[in-house]
């Protein structure tokens, strides 16, 4: 058993690398989208490194309640997870090539903010390797924030709904944070 301070610092910087995986997938596809990103997305594990470290630092120093997450754990990993989560990669991996084609700009951002209670990354490959044909760079951008936003409010829902009383107030504090920033440097930047 682990304090609830660490679980939800793993599950944080579990989110910080998924910054850092997009932006190496990035690199990896399409240049130009990579170099847009990266101020975005270094800012955004700034951000979580920070929060990361004061969660785990208040558990493991015993300055924080003496809580322990003992809720049941349950496998991510069982058959009926795997088969929706298959059929959800084919589902986007089709309407992702529909909605751009279709309805360029605006459609790409409403079905970014949709596909993030899902895996997001055939919805971003995709994006990265034919998008920047079909809409702007800054379009996929966008939308790439907007996903990571709205799928780290998927991960809020889910660690909140399987998690202890304890972890809850932790991951809705650094998850609303790190979707309040994107949402920002939405706005504000890109």
């Amino acid at each position: 058993r682990r304090p609830s301070g660490q679980i939800a610092a793993g599950i944080l910087a579990a989110t910080g690398m998924m910054y850092i995986r997009l932006l190496i997938l990035a690199f990896l596809f399409n240049m130009k989208i990579a170099l847009k990103l990266m101020p975005g997305f270094i800012m955004l594990v700034s951000l979580t490194v920070p929060v990361c470290w004061y969660l785990w630092y208040k558990a493991v120093s015993g300055s924080g309640s003496p809580d322990e997450c003992t809720q049941k754990h349950k496998n991510p990993l069982e058959l009926k997870t795997a088969i929706v989560f298959g059929i959800l990669f084919a589902f986007f991996s089709l309407v992702t090539e529909f909605v751009v084609k279709h309805y360029g700009n605006s459609g790409v951002s409403l079905l970014s903010f949709i596909v993030g209670v899902t895996d997001i990354d055939p919805y971003i490959l995709n994006l990265f390797q034919g998008g920047a044909s079909m809409v702007s760079i800054m379009t996929i951008v966008r939308a790439t924030l907007i996903a990571t936003a709205s799928n780290n409010l998927i991960k809020m829902v889910y660690a909140v709904s399987l998690g202890s009383r304890e972890l809850k107030a932790k991951v809705i504090t650094g998850f609303c944070l790190l979707v309040s920033a994107s949402f920002v440097l939405t706005v504000l930047f890109y």
